[in-house]
């Protein structure tokens, strides 16, 4: 349902029809997008600072007026069935997909990020309206601004919200938590010839865990998505699949035995990401509304250079010894001939 909301974003409003909007962002030059991600939903306007008042409208009216007219909505189904056919063209983005609906599976962290073919006829006014009223409550609302004076910031924002009243929402409300189920599953694509493979463990706590530092330590050593070779044959072939298993196990069970030079290297090469990302103003805004919704509180940038800092070999140590423990969700998709069964991926990895 969030997904509908995303696709619905900056669209008429009970003040603006969706043409006055463009043509107003247009005029001023400013940029609007909606995200819709697992846990939470968000708006950003990128604009003049001079244009504070009219952005600061647009963006209450469309989040607390949003009209949903029939048309609008009717016109709009096609982007939904682009989206969804967008993520099944890549495969990386569509394995991690799989990941989370196979690591929570049938709960909150497990539900699509895309609309199912199957599920286009709860795209209705009524359906997304609803989900707006259940969720959209100042209690889980975040407001954040950058390089805006705050004095300005509340001052427009509180003439913004001047007109709203409340809508009760009168249905069942209640806080659902995450339930890991961990698992595997094979997803064959015919017409791809490659074998992907994705291993996800859980680990205890989520965003507020003391651990989460180490575990984002633990990844930066551990590598990305280009720690591959470029060169020479056998990238993505099939035939590999149980062996790029087995490497896949040694290098989790490695990170028990870490040196100090690696340690320190994998530590300022995240400082240096944390530093770079943060020269982004979309992304410190999107940052420090994270912060506020999960911790009610802001770090630094300094404040979490230091927590890396701190980060010790028996810290990875531990928390990969913890992790390794739990059962693994993997996920196999592509070209399935050569994957071996649940258990023998699980004996691999023990």
């Amino acid at each position: 349902m969030s997904v509908m909301v995303e696709n619905m974003a900056f669209h008429s409003t009970a003040h603006l029809s969706h043409l006055r909007i463009i043509k107003s962002l247009e005029k001023i030059g400013a940029s609007v997008m909606c995200n819709a991600f697992r846990e939470h939903i968000v708006y950003t306007c990128e604009f003049l600072q001079e244009h504070l008042p009219i952005v600061i409208n647009l963006l209450v009216g469309n989040v607390l007026f949003p009209r949903f007219l029939t048309w609008e909505m009717k016109n709009n189904v096609n982007r939904l069935n682009i989206m969804r056919q967008r993520l099944f063209e890549n495969s990386e983005t569509y394995i991690t997909e799989l990941l989370h609906n196979t690591a929570w599976y049938n709960n909150t962290l497990g539900n699509k990020l895309y609309v199912c073919e199957s599920n286009i006829e709860n795209y209705t006014a009524d359906n997304v309206r609803n989900f707006m009223l259940k969720h959209f409550s100042p209690k889980n609302m975040t407001l954040v601004g950058v390089n805006i004076p705050h004095e300005e910031l509340t001052k427009w924002t509180a003439r913004a919200f001047q007109d709203y009243v409340a809508i009760p929402y009168n249905g069942p409300t209640k806080e659902v938590t995450p339930k890991y189920t961990g698992g595997f599953i094979s997803v064959e694509d015919k017409d791809n010839k490659k074998t992907y493979i994705a291993i996800a463990y859980e680990t205890v706590g989520g965003w507020k865990s003391h651990d989460m530092i180490t575990l984002t330590v633990l990844q930066t050593l551990m590598g990305g998505g280009g720690s591959f070779s470029t060169g020479g044959p056998g990238k993505g072939e099939p035939t590999y699949t149980t062996e790029i298993i087995k490497t896949m196990a040694k290098e989790f069970h490695k990170m028990d035995k870490i040196t100090d030079e690696e340690l320190q290297r994998a530590k300022k090469s995240l400082k240096g990401f944390i530093w770079m990302s943060l020269e982004y103003k979309s992304i410190l805004m999107e940052d420090i509304a994270r912060q506020m919704m999960i911790m009610n509180r802001i770090l630094s940038g300094k404040e979490l250079c230091d927590a890396i800092d701190a980060v010790t070999k028996e810290d990875i140590s531990r928390v990969v010894k913890q992790f390794l423990k739990t059962k693994p969700t993997v996920v196999v998709y592509g070209n399935i001939s050569y994957s071996p069964y649940y258990d023998e991926i699980c004996k691999m990895l023990t």
